[in-house]
C-alpha cells in the first residue's frame, strides 16, 4: 500500500459492508502491507464477510487479536453492546498499477 489512494480505497469497501461501523486503515509507506482495525456487528457480518469484500487487487488475511483490552474499550465508548466486535485484517497490494 504505497499511497493514501490506497488507504482510502480499503476503508470506502469495507465501510459499505452492511454491519460495520468504523474502519481504521494504517499503511507502511514503501512497503506493499497495510493493517486495518474493522469494528462490525457481528450479528450482521462475520470476520470472513468482511474479508472478502476486500477484493482485487488486495490480498487479505485475519490476524488473532490477542488483545482482550480492546474489545472491551470498545464496548465502554460505544453502547455496551456484547455484539460489536473488532477485527484486526493484514492487507497487501497484490499488483501495482502502471
Amino acid at each position: 500500500m504505497y499511497c493514501s489512494e490506497c488507504t482510502a480505497e480499503i476503508r470506502t469497501r469495507l465501510s459499505k459492508v452492511e454491519g460495520v461501523v468504523e474502519v481504521l486503515v494504517t499503511n507502511y509507506v514503501e512497503t506493499s502491507y497495510g493493517i486495518a482495525q474493522v469494528f462490525y456487528d457481528s450479528k450482521e457480518v462475520t470476520p470472513d464477510q468482511v474479508i472478502a469484500k476486500l477484493g482485487s487487487p488486495y490480498w487479505a488475511t485475519l490476524i488473532e487479536d490477542k488483545d482482550p483490552t480492546r474489545e472491551q474499550l470498545l464496548q465502554r465508548h460505544t453502547a455496551k453492546s456484547s455484539w460489536r466486535k473488532v477485527i484486526i485484517i493484514l492487507i497487501q497490494l497484490v499488483q501495482m498499477y502502471t
